[in-house]
């Protein structure tokens, strides 16, 4: 009986075993590498869907802050208010001491406290597999993102580190492109000397269009919420002879829109139906001003015409948003309903036909920075309403 492999049969099993070895070796370093191609789309994956829900998160919830009108001789909301003013949806890298992290600059003490405490968890959470939270102090969120070398922006130009200044109106048009650089660790070998760490690019265009949707909402609101009072307010008064009532041929022209501006709403919503031939109710600086902030127009529009909701001051990026009541009085070279003056139609009175602001009227909201007349601009970033 045979006991022992010939010398032929050791060489050749040797060969076999030499080459079941190499086929799993191929095979472990195919998956090894078919791991960290997963391992990197997933990381990319993750940071594109955490930018993304984080900038919505801040956006949201700053809302209700930044669109707050505290009075008619306000100058500043939207982003550029005194509690929005160091905020921004957008992060910036920071490499300070060495330490890779995602800043936020969030300005959490203007928030309560149940509300930082859940922009917090929502944002971290956003990043849970790719950052750590580091730490949240007054004005700042701070996140250690170790594979992370570099984070920077670009509507169309050279890449830069930030594209929102604090304090400025956030670009409602130009989606920007993200480029996260991170650093690669290879579990197959090591990377050559040399080798740029890997890129990848992606884009907030999903989520502009979605703020842009939601922009439009806010001013068609603003919009038809102004007609139908100018609508309601010519009907009435049509109904009403004088002497309670104007001459039916001076109805038309008396800008009645202009009743929103006032500051008693419970006048506003009243009739001009008095004894004695007066309208008492119209003639009123109450509700039909002689005088106004020019920033002022907005407040009183939300607070007598949408239950005082003041989302409606500010776009669906956070800006500020503006309302410019005779788009004829805004002319010349260079015209801006920003910097146009305003003058006050008189209280409605007989023969009102022989006012210098005459039908049909024309008004705009815009977007802070979308204020330049003539300019073709989105149509979520200035609208026009015409009565």
């Amino acid at each position: 009986m045979r006991k022992a492999l010939s010398m032929l049969e050791m060489i050749f099993t040797i060969i076999l075993i030499g080459i079941v070895y190499i086929a799993i070796l191929k095979v472990s370093s195919t998956y090894s590498a078919e791991r960290e191609v997963y391992s990197e789309l997933n990381l990319y994956q993750n940071i594109d869907a955490a930018v993304k829900e984080s900038f919505v998160n801040i956006i949201d919830t700053f809302e209700p802050v930044c669109s707050n009108i505290p009075s008619i001789a306000s100058t500043r909301w939207g982003w550029g208010h005194n509690s929005c003013s160091t905020t921004s949806p957008l992060p910036v890298y920071s490499n300070a001491g060495g330490n890779r992290q995602i800043d936020y600059k969030i300005q959490f003490s203007s928030l309560s406290a149940t509300a930082a405490t859940s922009l917090e968890n929502k944002i971290v959470g956003s990043y849970l597999g790719v950052c750590i939270l580091n730490t949240r102090n007054n004005t700042q969120l701070l996140l250690d993102c170790p594979r992370i070398l570099n984070v920077t922006y670009s509507t169309g130009g050279a890449f830069a580190a930030t594209i929102h200044t604090l304090g400025t109106p956030l670009d409602p048009v130009n989606a920007p492109t993200i480029k996260i650089t991170y650093d690669r660790i290879s579990p197959i070998g090591t990377i050559a000397a040399g080798t740029p760490p890997p890129e990848y690019d992606f884009s907030l265009t999903d989520i502009y269009s979605l703020r842009t949707g939601y922009s439009l909402t806010k001013m068609n609101t603003l919009k038809s919420s102004l007609q139908r009072f100018y609508n309601a307010e010519l009907g009435r008064e049509f109904n009403n002879f004088p002497a309670a009532g104007l001459h039916s041929m001076d109805d038309e022209f008396v800008p009645w829109f202009w009743k929103v501006f006032g500051d008693d709403s419970a006048l506003i919503s009243s009739l001009c139906v008095v004894a004695g031939g007066t309208c008492a109710n119209l003639n009123s600086d109450n509700i039909w001003r002689s005088t106004f902030g020019a920033k002022g127009l907005m407040k009183n529009v939300y607070d007598n015409l949408l239950a005082s909701d003041s989302k409606y001051s500010v776009d669906g990026f956070g800006n500020q948003l503006n309302l410019y009541p005779f788009v004829s009085q805004c002319t010349g070279a260079g015209a801006d309903f920003t910097t146009c003056t305003t003058t006050v139609p008189p209280l409605p009175q007989d023969n009102y036909i022989s006012g210098t602001v005459r039908p049909p009227y024309s008004s705009v909201l815009y977007v802070q920075g979308y204020g330049a007349r003539g300019v073709t601009t989105p149509q979520h970033t200035k609208m026009y309403l015409s009565y």
